[in-house]
């Protein structure tokens, strides 16, 4: 199993969590952001958007955190971070669908800006070394 991530976006940090939470074992696939690795036809020929995280398993071919997340707990036998009660999970669901349509458009804004800044800050301050 392989997980397509950038340590950058929150989207695959949240998925990169699960595998963590669950103990899954998977094999982490840098894609470079910056290079726009996410824009070759290797990487559209999984997500068509251009955008980690995607998991592959086998034939199936997995992007979009929350997906990843439901398809990884509901795999995973034993595991007690997705409810089996239906009723729980409804609870789950719902502020996992908040969180898409509601808060990370918010905080995405707000974490791009922190990472601009810091490597802004970064070069900045290494241009005065000679």
């Amino acid at each position: 199993m392989r997980l397509y991530y950038h340590p950058f976006s929150t989207n695959a940090r949240r998925a990169v969590m699960t595998t963590i939470e669950l103990n899954v074992p998977v094999e982490l696939v840098l894609v470079d952001l910056q290079k726009r690795e996410q824009q070759q036809p290797a990487f559209l020929a999984k997500n068509p958007a251009g955008r980690v995280p995607v998991l592959e398993d086998g034939a199936v071919i997995l992007p979009e955190s929350h997906a990843i997340m439901l398809y990884l707990a509901t795999s995973s036998k034993g595991q007690t971070l997705y409810p089996s009660d239906v009723q729980a999970q409804a609870q789950v669901n719902r502020w996992m669908f908040w969180c898409a349509a509601h808060f990370q458009p918010a905080i995405s804004v707000l974490n791009w800006s922190l990472n601009r800044y810091a490597r802004s800050d970064a070069s900045n301050r290494l241009s005065g070394i000679k």
